[in-house]
Formats: structure tokens, C-alpha cells, sequence
């Protein structure tokens, strides 16, 4: 099982990961995100991006995303979030037909999607790692750009898997997923 967990900087994505994780531990990550590629380039990323740091960016993740995983593997992030971040580089979706379409088939790749909006996560504080952009504007412009990118897809094509919008505290998160996995949540669950 291949899960993709979506959506703009500062909703909760990583914290979500480390709790599901934690409370069942037979789901894995990659031990190897965009994070280090990241790092390891010196990217540019969010408002100071470029094309071709984005190109770099998501084809780490095309590759991170179609390996093998011998458990249930939740992705930070997939293909589809580095495009959406190279289409507010961009200004314009022209020249990112390519990407458009690999991101989207890299979702149907997933059995499953968990999109973390901004509207429900907005008791998120905003936390400046280096990596995660702070600007509040920024933030809900990418937002904008993945509800309108996600429901263009979803038009698009019928291959989608189901995508589930995440929101709310820790615990609920978690309970949430749970159910939408069909997990036993009578676990004991993070809280705040």
C-alpha cells in the first residue's frame, strides 16, 4: 500500500507521518525525502524556487515514489506537491505540460491520498525549519494552487485513488486515517 500525504507547508504533513507511524508501527517512510535533495543541491525552494531546482526536486521524488517498499509506505510529500511548487515558480502552467501529467500519474500510483488544506489546519503554527516558508500570502496562494490543481486532475482522469482531506488535532488525525484505513483505533492515540 502506497499512500500520498498532499498539500501546502505548515498544515501538520510531518508531524501526521511521525504519529501514524508511531501508533501503527507496520506503515514505513522513506529513510530519503526531498528534504535532502534539497540539502544535498543547495535548491532554492518556495518563493525563491527555480525551474530547474523544482526538475530536480521532482524527479527525486518520481524515483521515491515508484520503488518497492516491503511495508505500507506513507509518502511526505509526492511528485504532484513539486509541481504545484514549480507552478507558482512558473507564474503559468505553459512548458509544465510534462510534469503536469507525470505528477498526476504519480498519484495514481497511490492507493490513497491524504490532502492537508489550510481551511481546518489553520491552529498549525507557522514554523521557519529553513525549509518551510512562513509567509502567510505564500502559503494560501499554494494552497489555492493545489485545490484547483487537485480538482483538475480529478476532471481530468478517473484513476484517481480516494484522496481524504486531513484536518483537526493530532488525535483526530490519526483516528481519521485510522478509519479511512480500516485499522483497529482502539490504540492509544497522540495527543496535543
Amino acid at each position: 500500500m502506497k499512500i500520498g500525504c498532499i498539500g501546502t507547508q505548515n498544515t501538520g504533513k510531518t508531524t501526521f507521518i511521525k504519529d501514524l507511524i508511531a501508533t501503527y508501527p507496520q506503515f514505513t517512510t522513506p529513510n530519503k525525502t526531498y528534504r535532502d535533495v534539497i540539502r544535498k543541491y543547495g535548491l532554492k525552494i518556495n518563493r525563491n524556487a527555480t525551474i530547474a531546482g523544482q526538475w530536480v526536486i521532482f524527479c527525486s521524488m518520481l524515483e521515491t515514489i515508484n520503488k518497492r517498499y516491503n511495508k505500507p509506505v506513507i509518502f511526505d510529500r509526492t511528485p504532484f506537491d513539486a509541481y504545484i511548487y514549480t507552478l507558482y515558480a512558473a507564474g503559468k502552467p505553459d512548458g509544465l505540460e510534462e510534469m503536469r501529467e507525470l505528477a498526476v500519474q504519480s498519484l495514481e500510483k497511490l492507493d490513497m491520498i491524504f490532502m492537508f488544506p489550510l481551511a481546518g489546519n489553520e491552529h498549525i503554527p507557522l514554523k521557519d525549519d529553513g525549509l518551510r516558508d512562513i509567509d502567510e500570502n505564500y502559503r494560501e496562494t499554494i494552497n489555492a494552487l493545489f485545490l484547483r490543481e487537485l480538482a483538475l486532475a480529478a476532471a481530468r482522469t478517473d484513476k484517481l485513488p480516494p484522496i481524504y482531506n486531513v484536518t483537526g488535532l493530532r488525535h483526530d488525525r490519526i483516528a481519521f486515517a485510522a478509519e479511512k484505513l480500516g485499522l483497529s483505533s482502539s490504540i492509544s492515540l497522540p495527543q496535543e
